[in-house]
């Protein structure tokens, strides 16, 4: 559960920077390592190394929950296209149980093991025909209000580049 948290929260800080929300992401990201090093002081005696996860994936768990609806806002679409992401999760279950069969019944190498991981986690996304990651939303669906403005800047400015050095 905390790699899952911990990356989706990166991401969503990443993008809230480059959407132009560094202080905001500051702040957010301020008030989740308070809470993390108290959290850390309360857990540690009592659960150990064990506490300092759950410290870590509660703080990130708020973390997440206080900065997507920012995130949500600006883009003014949804974050997650749960459809697309369930068949992504499936495929990684069935990926993980074909992976867990073959390490109790064979020895095989770590190489073919991985080898075999991928292939039935791919053939698994052409059975549930995911084409893409994001849903298939278009590039300009990411892209809003002042990034957008940016963004056609810095294009428009590398398309006269181009035709100069023609």
């Amino acid at each position: 559960g905390c790699l899952l948290v911990n990356g989706t929260s990166s991401m969503i800080n990443s993008a809230l920077i480059s959407c132009h929300f560094e202080i905001k992401n500051m702040s957010i990201s301020a008030i989740a390592m308070v809470i993390n090093i108290i959290l850390n002081l309360m857990f540690i005696f009592k659960f150990g190394i064990i506490g300092i996860a759950l410290a870590t994936l509660i703080s990130r768990s708020l973390d997440l929950v206080m900065s997507a609806p920012i995130l949500y806002r600006h883009l003014n679409r949804p974050l997650i296209d749960f459809k697309s992401h369930l068949k992504i999760i499936v495929s990684c279950i069935i990926m993980g149980l074909c992976i867990y069969q073959l390490l109790q019944n064979t020895h095989l190498h770590l190489i073919i093991l991985i080898s075999i991981g991928a292939a039935v986690y791919l053939l698994c996304l052409l059975v549930f025909k995911e084409k893409n990651l994001n849903g298939g939303a278009k590039k300009s669906q990411f892209v809003s209000g002042k990034s957008k403005v940016l963004l056609n800047g810095f294009l428009s400015a590398g398309a006269s580049q181009s035709n100069a050095g023609d």
